[in-house]
């Protein structure tokens, strides 16, 4: 097989295109709507406003002006053949009709390539632009190139075929824009039309299929629609130039269907992000496969947003094409919540005021960053936000709440599945916190889990069976004990865990309460006695009877003044409440937020065979001071000499897993047991040295949100990491790692951007525009160097 006629074609295809000033005009017009777009003016496609340092917005404009620009660049490739004769000149040349279509095919091809490889000055600006410098996606950049190309080629082909129904280039130019804008968008407009049946109908729309690929994932199926459609068009070309073999052409449509329905079959999803964000966990699929309803999922985020917001909605639209990938019946809908948000309110959707800092100015807006899972006859609520501390910048915490969608979304239709397995009991009788302070974790808890209270005060009478009923649940909280444990009660919780229960202890070693000193001022300290120490002690632990102070801290509020007839409150550091930031990659305490303790004491650990994991510990600047201890709230106004704390790193959570010993191994039992045990099966154990860990603010009688300060409004993950721990005990592994997947979004260097915010511009708008130039002063220059000898070799003929 000869391709020399086929290359010859292609090389005359160039000639003809640079050979003319339209050419470079259609290309610079090109590089200068993208630049424009891209990097100068103020609009929601800006680079430099978007606050990351990745391509998302050049791979969602671009393809609209390849849209105009394709046709552009193929209207002459038969017109000129048919106005001036040519094509039947070709027809009597040893040349196939393949050949003649492949030529001018590849042609459209290299001028897309090299329209599109200016613009990897845009990825070079990124790279300089990142914070830190180099911060870029390059494998998610790579593979989005790389879809937008198979796009571009798709176009080239139905271009090519706009290009032999008329012989007038206008009426080309039209019907190529129309027909790439139908094929593209259209059956996205459709799916707008009937909500019902969008997704069958959207997935026909090449739209659609560079979703996925814009952002850095390959689908082969993508891929495997890009060339068949490719192929589909180019087979158009050659049975219209070549009408009578109509057995051929069955043949190779039937061919293309059967590649189709195999390809469909059979095919494998890429993500090439270095970080492998957009590949869905097994725990996901399994959850969302579940399904064989329609389930209905509306985000509250469609109108206009400042620039992370968009991203924030860009990113769930990703997650849920994902999702959606994986099982048709989820139906997905963007609503603008300001048509009905007296409604949503009242459903439990908390409007977020967003704090937006851009080009140096500070504004707010408000937002109901929130989301509904609806299945049957239950709906769940998705919070789409995380809350922040003032310490945490903007961009903070949209990554962590970013990080967080996928399990915010699992975790809901896990819900609206509504199967509960395993089962949690609540201890009372030992002035263990009460349902008003432990509302908010046990309202989360129950969404997932079967909870009951559970009492140990017919150990006194029947013993044998209050250890037999606590043996039915999986899992055992006790909250803020106040009251000692007696020796059978305490056997009873000892027999629990060496029958293979899991169990979290959350316990004040030491009696101070926020409540008494701010009624009086002062108050004292004292160790707090359970009977616990021996209970403990032989598992691997021992709580100290000691305050531990840190100078990171969270933030009281106390009254100090009045100022006219209104009293003047101040918030305060007070070391008491250590405020800690978990740093090991423990799944429990992984990419957790700060979390606030209150008069928390110190954790020692002891040697045996139980494995122990530290999950929480004070900072380098702190100390442990004993007690009975006198606290003077006139403290804090007290310089605090960081001198004085130099004891860090004080444990104040514990996980301890394996096979413990009995607590009365050697020891007289309190009673007697058919199934007793001194060696247990595999259990595990959480102690925190806070009592008040779990406990919610209240207000007015009304419990508030867990981890919330109510006076300075501060949010701290302290539910974050109850829920962590109980998945970790419960052996929810698929949930916890959900909640723990990590990743960071680029971002861009703001104050650079701001210096050189002109230079960059110009970089962006300028070379593209060079390239195109050089690019013709080169064609130029070779023409005239090559065309002159010949003229010149003429003349001397």
């Amino acid at each position: 097989m000869q391709l020399q006629p086929l290359f010859a074609l292609l090389k005359k295809e160039l000639q003809v295109f640079f050979g003319t000033a339209a050419g470079y005009a259609v290309l610079g017009m090109f590089f200068v709507i993208n630049g424009l777009l891209l990097w100068v003016l103020e609009t929601n496609f800006n680079i430099l406003n978007s606050g990351f340092a990745d391509l998302r917005l050049f791979f969602s404009t671009t393809p609209w002006l390849l849209v105009f620009l394709i046709p552009a660049l193929s209207m002459r490739s038969f017109t000129e053949e048919f106005q001036k004769g040519t094509l039947e000149i070709l027809k009597t040349k040893p040349l196939p009709n393949w050949q003649l279509i492949g030529g001018k095919f590849l042609a459209l091809r290299c001028l897309l390539f090299l329209t599109l490889l200016p613009t990897l000055t845009y990825v070079l600006s990124l790279y300089f632009l990142a914070l830190p410098e180099g911060n870029i996606d390059l494998g998610s950049i790579l593979g989005s190139y790389l879809g937008l190309y198979f796009l571009g080629m798709t176009f080239c082909s139905i271009g090519l075929w706009t290009a032999t129904l008329s012989k007038n280039p206008l009426i080309v130019l039209l019907l190529g824009t129309g027909s790439l804008f139908a094929s593209y968008y259209g059956p996205e407009l459709l799916g707008h039309e009937f909500p019902n049946h969008a997704q069958k109908i959207e997935k026909w729309g090449l739209y659609a299929r560079f979703s996925s690929l814009s952002k850095g994932v390959l689908d082969t199926r993508d891929l495997l629609c890009f060339v068949g459609t490719t192929v589909f068009f180019l087979g158009l070309i050659l049975a219209k130039t070549n009408p009578s073999k109509p057995k051929k052409w069955a043949i190779y449509a039937s061919g293309l269907l059967l590649v189709w329905f195999l390809g469909n079959q059979f095919y494998g999803r890429f993500d090439l992000t270095s970080d492998q964000r957009f590949q869905l966990s097994s725990t996901s699929k399994q959850v969302v496969q579940q399904f064989e309803k329609p389930v209905f999922i509306r985000v509250y985020l469609e109108g206009v947003f400042p620039p992370e917001f968009r991203r924030l909605r860009a990113e769930i639209e990703d997650l849920l094409e994902e999702l959606k990938n994986e099982n048709k019946e989820l139906k997905v809908f963007f609503t603008n919540p300001q048509d009905d948000l007296q409604r949503l309110v009242k459903l439990g959707m908390t409007p977020s005021r967003l704090t937006v800092r851009e080009k140096g100015n500070i504004s707010e807006t408000v937002v109901l960053p929130w989301a509904t899972v609806e299945f049957e006859n239950k709906r769940e609520l998705v919070s789409l936000l995380k809350d922040s501390t003032p310490l945490e910048s903007q961009e903070s915490q949209l990554n962590a709440s970013i990080q967080n969608l996928e399990y915010a979304f699992v975790a809901a239709l896990k819900k609206a599945i509504g199967k509960k397995e395993k089962k949690i009991a609540v201890l009372r009788g030992n002035g263990e916190l009460g349902d008003l302070h432990l509302f908010s974790l046990l309202k989360t808890l129950g969404n997932q889990y079967h909870l009951s209270e559970f009492t140990l005060d017919s150990v006194k009478t029947t013993p044998q069976k209050t250890l037999m009923q606590l043996n039915r649940y999986d899992l055992l909280l006790i909250a803020k004990p106040t009251e000692a444990f007696s020796e059978a009660e305490k056997y009873t919780l000892d027999q629990y865990t060496l029958q293979g229960g899991n169990s979290i202890w959350l316990v004040d070693a030491a009696h101070a309460e926020m409540d008494s000193l701010s009624r009086t001022g002062t108050s004292t300290a004292y160790p707090r006695r359970l009977n616990l120490d021996d209970f403990f002690f032989r598992y691997g632990a021992r709580l100290k009877q000691n305050l531990v102070q840190d100078l990171y801290a969270a933030k009281i509020t106390l009254a100090t003044g009045n100022r006219g007839n209104k009293t003047v409150f101040q918030s305060f550091l007070w070391p008491y409440h250590p405020l800690v930031r978990p740093q090991n990659l423990h799944p429990i305490s992984k990419n957790m937020g700060p979390l606030r303790l209150q008069f928390a004491s110190s954790i020692d650990t002891l040697k045996n065979d139980i494995q122990k994991t530290i999950l929480i510990k004070s900072s380098p600047l702190s100390r442990k001071v004993s007690t009975p201890l006198h606290i003077n709230l006139q403290s804090v106004a007290e310089q605090l000499d960081p001198k004085n704390y130099q004891n860090g790193g004080a444990i104040l959570g514990l996980l301890l897993e394996g096979s413990f010993d009995s607590a009365y191994l050697d020891r007289q039992k309190p009673f007697e047991h058919s199934d007793a045990r001194n060696k247990g099966k595999p259990a595990k154990i959480i102690l925190l040295s806070d009592g008040d860990f779990a406990s919610n603010p209240i207000k007015n009688g009304r419990p508030m949100e867990l981890g919330i300060n109510q006076w300075t409004q501060e949010f701290y993950d302290n539910k974050a990491f109850l829920l962590n721990a109980v998945d970790y005990l419960l052996d929810d592994r698929g949930l916890l790692s959900l909640r723990s997947k990590n990743f960071e979004l680029p971002l861009l260097n703001k104050e650079k951007i701001q210096s050189e915010r002109l230079t960059w511009q110009c970089i962006n708008l300028m070379v593209p525009l060079l390239f195109t130039a050089l690019l013709g002063s080169g064609v130029a220059f070779f023409r005239k160097r090559r065309y002159g000898r010949k003229i010149t070799g003429s003349k001397r003929t």
